[in-house]
């Protein structure tokens, strides 16, 4: 079944990590540069890709809040290159 990711709301970046088929041409994921994870996704999909990503800026075009934007933007104590977009889904998924 076919599902539109043309909103940017917390269901759709969580489908949208999950289905590369939905990313932006050329997008590469690379945990390790914010506009290269699913920040950088986030606004190359629905924001202004020309702009550095930030977790405040990320949060609230998902409408998330500020603090389940740090615990999935930033995985403190991780290596960035093991951090896949499954990943972050999960730590979206789980908090909601």
């Amino acid at each position: 079944m076919f599902k539109s990711f043309d909103e940017p709301n917390l269901d759709n970046a969580i489908g949208l990590l999950r289905d590369q088929s939905q990313w932006p041409e050329g997008f590469q994921w690379d945990y390790s540069r914010s506009c290269r994870c699913a920040m950088g996704l986030f606004r190359a999909k629905w924001g202004k890709p020309e702009e550095q990503p930030t977790v405040e800026a990320t949060s609230d075009l998902i409408g998330i809040p500020y603090r389940l934007g740090v615990r999935a933007f930033n995985a403190a104590g991780i290596d960035y290159a093991s951090v896949t977009p499954e990943h972050v889904a999960k730590i979206l998924e789980d908090a909601e």
